[in-house]
């Protein structure tokens, strides 16, 4: 997929492949998956209030904010309402089945694509009541292109003991400043996204030129955890 297909297709196969083939990321598959969710959370039964919770837990844990172990003891709690108990398929047996994609372990692909399938199946079944499929198809893309950098554009952290820095797309190596590193943090520990410009702004006075990185982190919508170009700044695949 060339970069003007890449923004704009609606296609989520065909961008969801071509970028998991550029960065195969078990953290990224699975904050992907946690996006899918929130698109269909409303449809959750009204039993799963607490199962709800686990989205948001899923997506701390894969930042590091969580422990392996908390983690694997909120996840042994039964599912209040079992996909295998439901009888027949509704809204609420789709959306049930992409949260226990989201929330379970060693991800797939093929479990993504089954994921989002459920997912536009919802909105396919009620556009009577207003539900777009092309919407949410729009809407599963956009994630997707806030997760993963967009084609030809390859970064990569330098070992310490080359000297470390990030890699740029055109061979050159950016280190990171200190003060870039204090705002990083406070904006991953504030969740803060709506501050990403402000560090785009630290980037460049430190001399950072790579505009498709310091553009996405200025676009200012929409950014979740994840974010291509935070991730990189932070180092996170």
């Amino acid at each position: 997929m060339n970069l003007q297909g890449w923004f704009a297709t609606k296609n989520t196969q065909k961008i969801l492949r071509s970028a998991v083939k550029r960065q195969r990321s078990q953290r990224k598959l699975q904050l992907l998956l946690c996006g899918i969710t929130r698109l269909v959370v409303k449809w959750l039964p009204d039993e799963m209030v607490r199962e709800r919770d686990w989205i948001g837990l899923t997506e701390r844990f894969l930042d590091g904010e969580l422990s392996d172990e908390y983690v694997r003891e909120y996840r042994r709690l039964p599912v209040t309402a079992e996909v295998d108990a439901l009888r027949w398929i509704t809204p609420e047996w789709r959306a049930t089945f992409v949260l226990q994609c989201a929330i379970g372990y060693d991800q797939k692909l093929e479990t993504v694509e089954q994921a989002i399938e459920m997912g536009g199946l919802i909105h396919d079944d009620l556009a009577h009541e207003g539900y777009s499929l092309e919407g949410y198809r729009l809407q599963v893309c956009d994630i997707i292109r806030e997760l993963y950098a967009p084609p030809d554009l390859q970064y990569r952290h330098q070992p310490n003991f080359t000297g470390g820095g990030i890699l740029l797309p055109d061979g050159s190596t950016f280190h990171i400043p200190e003060n870039a590193k204090l705002i990083a943090d406070g904006i991953q520990h504030d969740h803060a996204f709506d501050r990403l410009p402000i560090l785009a702004d630290a980037l460049e006075d430190a001399n950072l030129t790579d505009r498709p990185l310091l553009d996405h982190l200025r676009h200012g919508t929409h950014h979740r955890r994840g974010c291509w170009a935070f991730d990189i700044i932070m180092g996170r695949s």
